[in-house]
């Protein structure tokens, strides 16, 4: 099955960063089968679902042509796919078919002071920038049991100037 989560960051992960982070759910390494993940990625299934203000006048890239944002100011995960297989690539090309004339983009990652409309508590988990696990509901062995705090503990995050990767989780 798939699942949606979030990870916190206190700036714009590596891919390595996000391997270490979620390692010590990984199923062989989990020995409380919390999240007991075998795949995940970026975005996937649930690629594109943050929305950032976004406005090119207000960086230092502005409108330049051959300047990477992605993975300077937000992640996007399809950017890096077309980056990997095409020969030719102007990022601010693809930027516009994301949202970027409305000065809005909906990418995989982004700080939270950035996002529109973001409800960080509709997903299975989150793991903040301590590295503490927040599960929406937890297996006992035999059942899920929902956690009636979830809310709660998430409302108590300090989000400001974090950054959101969403990931799908494959368990």
């Amino acid at each position: 099955m798939h699942f949606k989560g979030y990870i916190i960051t206190k700036e714009i992960p590596t891919e390595e960063k996000l391997e270490k982070i979620l390692k010590p759910y990984y199923y062989e390494n989990d020995k409380e089968n919390l999240i007991s993940w075998d795949w995940w990625q970026i975005g996937g299934r649930f690629g594109g679902k943050i929305k950032i203000k976004f406005d090119p006048n207000t960086n230092e890239d502005n409108w330049y042509c051959f300047h990477d944002r992605n993975h300077k100011y937000f992640i996007c995960s399809m950017l890096d796919e077309v980056k990997d297989k095409v020969q030719f690539y102007e990022e601010l090309d693809f930027l516009k078919y994301m949202g970027l004339n409305e000065h809005t983009l909906y990418v995989d990652g982004g700080y939270y002071n950035d996002m529109i409309d973001f409800d960080i508590t509709d997903c299975y988990m989150v793991i903040d920038d301590d590295e503490k696990l927040y599960l929406a509901e937890s297996w006992n062995g035999t059942d899920f049991k929902q956690n009636d705090e979830y809310e709660k503990q998430l409302k108590q995050i300090d989000f400001k100037d974090k950054f959101i990767t969403i990931i799908d989780f494959h368990v």
